[in-house]
């Protein structure tokens, strides 16, 4: 019988502390100003920061959510580029060693 599926709980919860450094630097540095202006070049160098930090410290989710805002950007779609950005707090808090999910 094969095993069932892992459960992804454990790979949120052992993001390298590098990794969560990184994006809380990210997150009180240039996610504001992001966040305010919606400017979406800017919006595509941050995802391109994010997919950078995931080749470092793989992490799925990480690479998940770089590889939408990016699309997000690149389709110069405001709404759902500004609705991703508000979901990075809480993928910060996720990513955070020792989180619970």
């Amino acid at each position: 019988t094969a095993s069932p599926p892992a459960d992804p709980a454990p790979i949120l919860a052992q993001a390298a502390p590098e990794l969560a450094a990184e994006l809380h630097r990210l997150l009180d540095t240039e996610w504001p100003e992001l966040r305010d202006t919606l400017a979406v070049n800017e919006t595509k160098m941050f995802a391109a920061k994010l997919q950078r930090l995931n080749q470092r410290w793989p992490c799925p989710p990480l690479e998940g959510f770089a590889q939408a805002l990016a699309r997000h950007a690149d389709n110069y779609s405001v709404v759902d580029m500004e609705k991703h950005l508000f979901e990075f707090p809480a993928l910060v808090e996720r990513l955070k060693p020792g989180a619970s999910t």
